[in-house]
């Protein structure tokens, strides 16, 4: 049983990680930058790329 929760919350926090990860993606593409660059980059970075992605400014070339 211990082992199945362990399994559930592996799953759920790489769940919640992706998610991020995608609201990152999401906010930087509205922000003019490249969506699938950015979906990859929140794959990996998760939180620090949605800090990242909140904090940047919009891009010049739209």
């Amino acid at each position: 049983m211990a082992e199945f929760m362990l399994e559930y919350k592996l799953y759920l926090l790489a769940i919640l990680h992706f998610a991020i990860g995608a609201a990152a993606g999401i906010v930087a593409w509205r922000k003019g930058y490249s969506l699938t660059r950015w979906l990859l980059f929140g794959a990996v970075g998760g939180t620090v790329a949605l800090v990242t992605a909140l904090w940047i400014k919009p891009s010049s070339s739209s």
